[in-house]
């Protein structure tokens, strides 16, 4: 503290002045507002003319990601056959950074009925009835009847890429140990790489 005198009168001038903080230099990674959601979103619900409101997804427990879809109508998945465009009675708009993923339900499954092109891919714009193609594994056909959970649909965020046309890749800012090796290569790799205790390579006659 130092004492100045002005006008006859001394007063106090305080010396002891802190530097402003420094501004962190550490990147901070937007966040979506559709990532930061705490409720669920909206999805419009439009009933077929021969549907009531009883065919619209549940979710039976709060933890549960996927909505449970009913059966329309009965039907039979005949024994290692198929049974396709079996329907909901709803069509569906969600939001359209979105994708709705239809996938079989376990009970379902565990008897060997399971979805042909699971997940079955239903894109925002998509405006028609949700339908479902089952593929029966089972040695035995497999009933249900109107009204049944026969599938679920679940929703993740979606990114949209666009695609460029270039002469070579860029380079990798991770060594990448895989290059353009394909179906397998990752097991191949495991098996050729084998080493003993001391890391010298395995090879067939040990």
């Amino acid at each position: 503290m130092k004492t100045k005198t002005i006008a006859g009168k001394n007063v106090e001038k305080n010396t002891n002045v802190t530097a402003p903080e420094a501004k962190s230099t550490e990147k901070k990674f937007p966040r979506r507002k559709f990532f930061r959601r705490k409720r669920p979103f909206s999805v419009e619900v439009v009933l077929c003319e021969d549907a009531t409101e009883t065919q619209l997804p549940e979710r039976k427990t709060t933890g549960s990601c996927g909505a449970d879809l009913k059966a329309l109508v009965s039907g039979t998945i005949p024994a290692h056959g198929m049974l396709t465009g079996v329907r909901t009675g709803i069509k569906i708009k969600p939001s359209r950074k979105c994708v709705g993923w239809i996938t079989p339900r376990s009970g379902m499954s565990s008897k060997g009925i399971t979805i042909i092109n699971s997940p079955g891919e239903i894109d925002s714009d998509y405006r028609g009835e949700l339908m479902i193609n089952f593929a029966n594994l089972s040695d035995e056909d497999f009933k249900f009847e109107a009204g049944d959970r026969i599938a679920q649909i679940t929703f993740a965020p979606v990114f949209f890429g666009k695609f460029n046309i270039v002469d070579e890749f860029s380079p990798e800012k991770v060594h990448n140990e895989r290059g353009e090796n394909g179906f397998g290569s990752t097991g191949m790799a495991s098996e050729e790489n084998k080493t003993d205790d001391e890391g010298v390579p395995l090879t067939e006659a040990d």
